[in-house]
């Protein structure tokens, strides 16, 4: 099997829902953590990264992806483990164990994909010239300025303008091979007509013709930054269809891919929240206008995939829908999609704009601050089920609430955490008046028996956690923290608190502490500090990941020095702030110390002046 393949496997699994089947994990920040199962594990010491793909444990070491969990947990070999993976998700791929030895086949799959790819980055160049020089350029360029798009946005975003020839593409064949254009999506062989003359026939024979004509160029870019597909927007207003897009092909899938991700985490790898919208201008107009962080569909209803790509690099997803009957529909269609999926951690909100308006006539004509004010008005998908999902939002008759209790609970079910979806339950029960059961009973969804056993484990899972917890305080209680490993687990879940080490305490922790202790520590601040926003240590650990100062890291932070409840304490930087002041004072009585070594190393009072005792009861009062 290609190299390709199993990058392709991996982008369509989302490894906290592939370890979160075989392990309770919980939301800490922008990651999860976990009890190891690989060792005999008493608190969660391992933290799984959406954002980065991967799991470590910070006491036993084990670390991987999700292919590599697999093997693991189940002791698969490579093999089984991505047929296992490849079935259970439902995910189409060639059979690994055929494709194993055959290496021709390999090089095969990655020069093919390397060569649409340059093809791809050689035509992108191709259109932004157009654009920029092209005769019939000026249709386009109105166009964009109508828009009200600057220049330098469309550098940033590659805009290019495909003039309105059949061959313009096929004319460049001295530097494009026909073949990997076509391969590519951007040309398409002519089909000949019958009722053609045979010099016409004969003419026309195996010629092939631009798939983009007269339309602006959208270039679609993976996460790596490879430019993978097209989209076009055509220059003729009753023109159909209004864009097109590039066909699907071996790097290209519309359902896994988002508009302008690349852009927003080439800009930041970690987004508070990330905007999808549903268009190409939208994308554009936003950034322009300093709204950063949105993306957009490719003219296909979000996926699972798509939120699941999205949650590596945000912590909320806001979706915008336009105003009219479509956005409404695809909005309700899109909480179909994604209610399944609900879980811990996944935080999606739902804007529904005014009537026949988009993002980019409203950022146009009423501005950023507008804008934004309405996506902070954005609603919880779970308040959008209850308020927006039904055809009749408020239950009014008996005719009417029975459609409203049937749609809702439809939709509850789907949930597969059982506290969220007991909330709604108890929510939509409180809202008919109605009990849970009878509700689950007379929609006839075979909840009932789901509820209750649902209501069981989450008892069970809760009872556990919380011995496991009172065990784990009581432990921690009676182990004496040394402070810089304190300081080292403390930054490693809060990085921010890293820029409040300055300078000064750097050296005299390298100074008064024990070697390793000092260079971890201060490889951490520094690392952290180089980046004018605190990146997530795992991010940092992924940098370093084959390098032995962060094998050290690793190792230090196995100590679990931290109790589970700092890890989600909100009292973390007032922690941070006494142990700094505690190791102040220590460094100040032992810094005065070395200063008057020579004064305490005098055998009687006597030989003492009345400054040099004066400075020893100062140091004396220091230390009580």
């Amino acid at each position: 099997m290609a190299s390709t393949n199993i990058e392709y496997l991996l982008a369509q699994l989302d490894i906290v829902e592939v370890v979160g089947n075989y392990v309770q994990l919980k939301k800490t920040g922008a990651n999860y953590t976990g009890l190891c199962p690989f060792h005999n594990d008493h608190k969660p010491s391992m933290v799984i990264s959406p954002q980065k793909q991967f799991f470590k444990c910070f006491s036993c070491g084990e670390g991987g992806n999700s292919i590599g969990f697999i093997m693991k947990y189940l002791r698969l070999d490579f093999a089984q483990a991505l047929t296992h993976l490849s079935q259970i998700y439902h995910i189409n791929m060639p059979d690994y164990t055929v494709k194993y030895n055959q290496t021709q086949d390999i090089t095969t799959s990655k020069n093919e994909a390397s060569s649409i790819l340059s093809t791809l980055k050689y035509s992108t160049k191709i259109y932004e010239q157009a654009l920029a020089k092209h005769p019939d350029r000026h249709s386009a360029i109105n166009y964009l300025k109508n828009r009200g798009l600057t220049g330098y946005t469309a550098k940033k975003f590659h805009l290019g303008f495909a003039p309105n020839e059949w061959n313009y593409l096929s004319n460049f064949s001295e530097s494009l091979d026909l073949s990997q254009l076509s391969k590519a999506g951007l040309i398409a062989q002519r089909q000949t007509n019958e009722n053609e003359s045979f010099e016409d026939k004969h003419k026309n024979h195996n010629k092939y013709y631009d798939r983009f004509r007269n339309r602006i160029i959208f270039p679609i870019a993976d996460i790596k930054g490879n430019i993978i597909a097209f989209g076009g927007r055509t220059l003729i207003n009753d023109h159909e269809p209004k864009y097109l897009n590039s066909p699907e092909s071996m790097i290209f899938k519309k359902g896994e891919v988002l508009y302008g991700l690349y852009q927003a985490i080439e800009r930041k790898q970690n987004w508070k929240r990330i905007i999808l919208v549903e268009g190409y201008m939208d994308v554009v107009s936003l950034v322009q206008s300093g709204i950063e962080g949105v993306v957009a569909t490719l003219g296909t209803s979000i996926t699972y995939k798509h939120v699941k790509l999205l949650l590596r690099y945000c912590d909320e997803i806001v979706l915008s829908f336009d105003g009219d009957d479509a956005g409404k529909k695809a909005a309700k269609k899109s909480l179909e999609i994604i209610v399944p999926y609900l879980r811990e951690g996944v935080h999606i909100k739902y804007l529904i704009l005014p009537e026949n308006e988009d993002p980019d006539t409203i950022i146009r004509l009423n501005g950023k601050e507008y804008f934004l004010d309405l996506i902070d008005k954005s609603v919880d998908i779970i308040e959008f089920l209850f308020q927006y999902y039904p055809d009749d939002p408020i239950p009014n008759g008996d005719i009417k609430t029975s459609s409203y209790i049937k749609k809702i609970s439809e939709q509850i079910v789907k949930i597969p955490d059982p506290w969220l979806q007991q909330l709604c339950l108890k929510r939509l029960s409180n809202k008919v008046s109605l009990d849970v059961e009878n509700i689950l009973y007379s929609n006839n969804t075979g909840g009932k028996s789901n509820y209750k056993r649902n209501n069981y484990l989450s008892k069970n899972k809760k009872d556990k956690r919380d011995e496991r917890n009172k065990k784990n305080i009581i432990q921690s209680k009676n182990v004496e923290i040394n402070p810089i490993r304190k300081l080292i687990q403390l930054i490693f879940n809060y990085p921010e608190l890293a820029y409040q080490a300055d300078n000064s305490l750097l050296e005299q922790v390298e100074k008064f502490e024990n070697k390793k202790d000092a260079f971890l520590f201060n490889l951490l601040v520094k690392e952290i500090q180089k980046h004018k926003e605190a990146p997530h240590p795992m991010y940092l650990l992924g940098e370093l990941h084959e390098n032995k100062e962060a094998s050290l890291l690793i190792d230090a932070i196995g100590q679990n020095d931290l109790t589970p409840s700092d890890i989600s304490s909100t009292l973390s930087a007032k922690q941070f702030t006494l142990i700094i002041k505690q190791l102040s004072d220590k460094y100040k009585i032992k810094q005065n110390k070395e200063d008057f070594s020579p004064i305490l190393s005098k055998k009687t009072t006597k030989e003492l002046t009345d400054q040099e005792i004066e400075k020893i009861e100062k140091i004396n009062k220091i230390e009580k």
